[in-house]
């Protein structure tokens, strides 16, 4: 019965691991939109979270020893779990507006809105992680109590937990986010959780006597003695955790910059990574059985391994590339399951085996700390607390000191450090001197010869965005992809910031020497073809508003946005608000373009979320662009939702018009029929402008109705620094006509595209995970014509066609006949075209 137990209560915590996940990621996502997407909140809630598990295992392991039933009080803990994830997303959204509450200056004081933001954090995610952390000792010493090798079914159960984590990544990222709303995935689990937590009850009536007092009994297996376990065992877990954390960051970023930074990518590099750790503590729990110095030495041999592996990731990484350029297929790349094949093979080839070695590490630490199991809860949860927080200090010293100070890859090379650190302090408080010494040496050696062995690391190559541009590569060699790059271009700026790595790169094969900069690769605007979409989303908005003073931009880009706002008389200032600082310096090398807008007295700009600065700013608007990079990034859907447009209205002054960019290059069309509903939604007066044909379009709206003023807005455009920033031959705009023919829908013709169009909410951010699969469609055209479908009439621009003069009708006509594709003519312009003109 004890083993049928064991067993049942084994895949139990299987389940238990993958709800667990499911609870992180979901939880991660609903609070980066209350907190915001940036550095800093991102931590606060990982900190908050895996603290929340450590101190959960640390109460429970002082208490769990004399629990007699200690399964019962497991079950216990995941049915008051399951009923707290029920009322999760209600209590979230009870508690994030207390953020507001602290004034709309808080945005401008980080002690003040991280401090909150921390706090509640806490509010919200320490009950349930403390109820998750409190389940590994309860389980450890329910098996240190009925099992025959107590010290292999411990490990085995943190292995099997670890397990279902990984179900719970995969089946969260790649199924049940992207079909359902998140407050409905986690009423499901969560009921499926009170269930289990159900018969754990049941299960638990069979082993009300399993416990059983380890005083006078034999020890299941030899002490291992090391000397000073009080800190040496806790420190090393904590630098354990340290190195960990920092590896995985750090391969989390290279994979990004390889196949993408979607949703579905980063779902992929947690699963492969949580799938070495769970090999590993696999591989530690059959190690177990054997007792005495054994473990120490299993444990040195898997130190030794990870230092190793981790240097041979690094002779991996220039070989990914070209690896993926090979196994690249865009049909594939259109489903979840091709891109999780494809994904996946390409984070395990990079990090599965050193995850593997690293994740015996933990483990064959708490073999040791176990030693007789007289206190085993006691000493899990000590271990584990102390392993929880190096994984908050690794990931804190990763993301904020590492990564933006040294780099990607030294971060790496410093985490073996650490790592090896670990190893020997282990290693020098017990077993056979002969053992330390020996094993001091391997690891201070392969260290030591590892930094002369690691290959350069080719930015312009790890930087070139190869997800986004496969097809424009897949005819090149892939051992000749760096000479071909460094052909093409010229690297003129790298830097791994925070979030992201930035590079502004200079085309040697155009004439114009055109610079781009580009986000993980994917290029975010440039300084010749994007700039008709870069200074319309300016202009546009700007030229319609009666008093246009105060001018918000989101998104830094190029700064040409913000340049051109800042050309007219009427505007007073220009906030900037970027998520990335790396950004707001490869921007500067655009200063020929964007009218030096970083050292413009008009312009302030602020490295925040674009969200919460609406959200918390003082500061109102008249006008405000959005201006972010392509929706299939992760957590850039969030600046395409009802939520966030009614948060740029609430930020609005009254007549404020609010400017979004929106591709219809590899979009899929309900897509973008979405996001134009859900605009129009929040801003019923909206217009559709097409900046770049087949390329982008432009969505201005208000709430107010927006009167066109003809003569207004012309007097405006001849503004000399507004005229001659229009007449860009990039742009081509010399008039006003030219200008309004622009505008391809009017407020009257939406419905007609968006009636049955899918609202995109917080709560279902389907945009993230159905963008990713359209990046190869190649519907350009077949997008444009849905638009050009959608135009009701030419001259529906309500408020100056009855105080246009004949000649400005038919310069508008005009206008309109040279501009529109005459592909789309017979869509757009109806009865009045014809092969001679209009």
């Amino acid at each position: 019965m004890q083993r049928i137990g064991l067993l049942l209560v084994g895949v139990i915590f299987l389940f238990s691991g993958a709800f667990a996940l499911v609870y992180e990621v979901t939880w991660a996502r609903m609070l980066a939109r209350e907190f915001g997407s940036d550095a800093v909140s991102i931590a606060i809630v990982v900190s908050v979270f895996m603290l929340g598990l450590g101190v959960g295992a640390r109460i429970a392991g002082v208490w769990g020893d004399g629990f007699r039933n200690p399964l019962r009080i497991y079950g216990y803990l995941e049915i008051l779990l399951g009923f707290y994830v029920l009322i999760s997303s209600w209590l979230i959204g009870f508690f994030a507006p207390f953020l507001g509450l602290l004034g709309h200056g808080a945005i401008e004081n980080p002690w003040i809105l991280n401090s909150a933001r921390t706090l509640l954090g806490m509010a919200l995610l320490l009950p349930p992680t403390l109820l998750m952390g409190a389940s590994l000792p309860l389980l450890v010493r329910f098996a240190a109590d009925v099992a025959k090798h107590a010290p292999a079914a411990i490990i085995g159960l943190y292995a099997i937990n670890i397990a279902g984590a990984v179900v719970g990544v995969i089946a969260a990222g790649f199924w049940l986010l992207p079909a359902m709303g998140m407050t409905s995935v986690l009423w499901i689990v969560a009921i499926a959780n009170i269930v289990m937590g159900l018969l754990v009850l049941v299960l638990s009536t069979h082993f009300t006597d399993a416990h059983v007092s380890r005083s006078g009994r034999k020890p299941t297996a030899e002490p291992l003695h090391v000397a000073s376990t009080e800190l040496t065992l806790p420190l090393a877990a904590m630098l354990v955790g340290v190195a960990s954390m920092a590896c995985q960051l750090a391969w989390t970023r290279v994979i990004v910059l390889i196949v993408g930074g979607s949703a579905y990518a980063f779902s992929s590099v947690l699963a492969v990574f949580l799938a070495g750790l769970g090999l590993g503590a696999g591989l530690a729990a059959f190690s177990t059985r054997w007792s005495g110095e054994r473990t120490l030495l299993f444990f040195g041999l898997a130190g030794l391994l990870s230092v190793i592996t981790i240097f041979a990731s690094t002779v991996v990484l220039p070989l990914l590339p070209g690896f993926f350029l090979t196994s690249f297929d865009a049909d594939l790349a259109g489903t979840r399951l091709g891109l999780l094949n494809l994904q996946i093979i390409i984070a395990a080839a990079l990090f599965l085996l050193p995850a593997t070695f690293m994740g015996m590490l933990f483990p064959l630490i708490l073999r040791i700390g176990l030693g007789d199991l007289i206190r085993p809860a006691n000493e899990t949860g000590k271990l584990y607390l102390a392993n929880t927080f190096g994984c908050v200090a690794g990931a804190l010293l990763t993301g904020f000191v590492l990564i933006p100070m040294v780099g990607i890859l030294p971060t790496l090379l410093i985490a073996i450090g650490i790592l090896c650190y670990s190893m020997i302090l282990v290693q020098s408080r017990g077993g056979h001197p002969v053992l330390q010494v020996t094993m001091a040496v391997l690891l201070m050696g392969a260290y030591g010869g590892g930094w002369f062995l690691v290959p350069p690391w080719n930015s312009q190559v790890m930087a070139s965005g190869l997800s986004e541009y496969a097809r424009a590569y897949q005819r090149v060699d892939a051992s000749l992809l760096g000479e071909e790059l460094a052909r093409r271009s010229e690297l003129l700026f790298y830097r791994d910031g925070q979030t992201a790595t930035v590079t502004v790169s200079r085309d040697r094969l155009l004439l114009s020497n055109e610079l781009h900069i580009a986000t993980n690769g994917k290029i975010d605007g440039s300084s010749h073809g994007d700039m008709p979409t870069q200074k319309l989303i300016a202009h546009l908005p700007i030229l319609l508003h009666k008093k246009p003073r105060n001018v918000a931009v989101i998104g830094m880009g190029t700064g040409v946005t913000a340049g051109s706002a800042t050309l007219y008389k009427e505007v007073e200032n220009v906030s900037v608000i970027e998520i990335e600082s790396a950004m707001v310096e490869g921007s500067k090398l655009f200063s020929a373009v964007n009218h030096r807008v970083h050292d413009h007295p008009k312009v302030s700009i602020r490295v925040t979320d674009g969200r919460l600065h609406l959200r918390l700013s003082s500061e109102a608007y008249d006008i405000i662009v959005s201006e972010p990079s392509n929706p299939w990034i992760a957590g850039i859907a969030s600046l395409f939702s009802e939520e966030f447009y009614r948060l740029g209205a609430e930020a609005l002054l009254e007549g404020g018009i609010f400017a979004q960019w929106l591709q219809v290059y590899n979009m899929d069309p309900d897509n973008i029929r979405s996001v134009i509903g859900t605009f129009q939604g929040v801003f019923p007066h909206t217009y559709v402008a097409v900046s770049i044909i087949d390329s982008d379009l432009l969505l201005i709206g208000s709430e107010s109705p927006i009167e066109i003023d003809f003569q207004s807005v012309a007097a405006r455009i001849n503004q000399a620094a507004v005229s001659a920033d229009l007449a860009d031959p990039m742009v081509g705009i010399n008039t006003i006509h030219e200008l309004l023919a622009r505008i391809w829908l009017v407020p009257e013709d939406l419905p007609r595209l968006v009636n049955d169009a899918r609202q995109h909410r917080d709560d279902w951010p389907f945009l993230m995970y159905e963008a990713p699969l359209s990046r190869y469609l190649g519907s350009n055209e077949a997008n444009t014509r849905m638009v050009a479908e959608g135009a009701g009439s030419l001259f529906r621009l309500s408020g100056f066609r009855d105080s246009l003069t004949s000649e400005d009708f038919e310069a508008l006509l005009q206008a309109y006949w040279h501009f529109v594709p005459q592909r789309y003519h017979q869509h757009f312009l109806g009865s009045a075209a014809s092969d001679d003109g209009p």
